[in-house]
């Protein structure tokens, strides 16, 4: 079955053919407690793409992200970090920040825009160790700032010693809207959290970079927090491998989510979050109860539509809906996805 979100859906024969394959094309050996020539070189090219001097491969970004801010905290003497009201730590972790760390945040910005420089000015190196800045913003439909409100901010937690964390778990799908490589949308930043199991398409598995005494004692609090696996190559090879796979794909993914977007406003009428989209990402509001469009997206069988329906939406008795492309959506035609909505909010329109 075709897969309209995301990347093509595979059986795990499939994958583990996938996995064979590379292995044979591929130089890659077992990794002991974080040490192996695979997992390691891999460290080092993330680490150089990004411009920065190190990198660690962890199996969860949550405990990357703890791992941040808690260097970050025992680097100012301060428990306590900012972030915007939607971040993943507040609203997705349960509360790990401050049940594991006892850590307090101190949020900024209001909900429904992206927070920006005027937004910071309450910060300061007395008040705060870091701040995280999710790029892009996914609660807001992968809204990103411009290019100068972005150096602003920067520039602020510089010139105020506020240590910079990227929560950049999408980064690499920002370069288009920004116009700049990877390593100058985060240079500056004193650290980095990346994902592959989204854009990338692997399987669990991140990666925090940083300074190289930075990474040094992360990997003290990786093993601490017990995410010093004694062999964590079953991660990081599908990693490597889906990360030189797509790392090139993300302009057409962005270019086919501007296309799908455009489609849905002409004709349908739907409302698209942000109005102009910026990532592969973007929020559509269907004229639909989330209760109805549950039942709808579970029993279309033309397609897996695999829409996550968000946690809100503008109106009451509408639906607030995730779309993200991937190598699966490049597949679908024009037509086949205005029959897609077609079906699903049971109207017909004149193309």
């Amino acid at each position: 079955m075709k897969n309209l979100c995301g990347h093509r859906l595979r059986a795990l024969p499939e994958l583990y053919a996938e996995m064979q394959h590379y292995l044979e094309s591929t130089e890659a050996d077992i990794d002991r407690y974080g040490e192996g020539a695979f997992l390691n070189n891999f460290e080092a090219e993330l680490a150089a793409k990004l411009g920065l001097e190190a990198a660690v491969f962890l199996p969860s970004g949550v405990m990357a992200q703890l791992v941040a801010i808690k260097l970050w905290a025992l680097d100012s003497g301060l428990e306590r970090f900012a972030c915007h009201e939607t971040c993943h730590l507040i609203n997705h972790e349960e509360e790990a920040y401050r049940e594991l760390l006892k850590f307090e945040v101190q949020l900024i910005g209001t909900a429904d825009r992206m927070p920006l420089a005027d937004d910071l000015d309450s910060l300061s190196a007395d008040s705060v160790s870091s701040l995280i800045y999710e790029l892009p913003l996914r609660s807001l439909g992968g809204e990103l700032p411009t290019w100068d409100q972005w150096c602003a901010i920067k520039r602020l937690c510089r010139d105020r010693g506020i240590r910079l964390h990227i929560d950049g778990a999408r980064v690499f799908e920002t370069a288009t809207h920004f116009g700049h490589s990877v390593a100058e949308i985060v240079a500056g930043a004193d650290s980095v959290f990346l994902s592959f199991y989204k854009g990338f398409g692997s399987t669990s598995g991140s990666m925090l970079l940083g300074s190289a005494d930075f990474i040094q004692q992360a990997r003290t609090w990786i093993r601490r927090f017990g995410g010093n696996l004694y062999q964590i190559y079953a991660l990081a090879l599908p990693a490597r491998l889906n990360y030189t796979r797509r790392l090139d794909r993300f302009p057409d993914y962005v270019a086919k989510a501007k296309q799908i977007a455009q489609l849905l406003q002409q004709h349908f009428g739907l409302t698209i979050i942000p109005a102009t989209v910026q990532t592969n990402m973007f929020h559509v509001v269907l004229p639909l109860e989330p209760e109805i469009l549950t039942a709808r997206l579970q029993g279309y069988t033309a397609a897996k539509l695999n829409l996550p329906i968000w946690t809100d939406a503008p109106v009451a008795g509408m639906s607030r809906c995730e779309f993200t492309v991937g190598d699966a959506t490049l597949e679908f035609s024009d037509e086949e996805i205005i029959t897609i909505f077609e079906d699903v909010l049971q109207v017909q329109t004149q193309s």
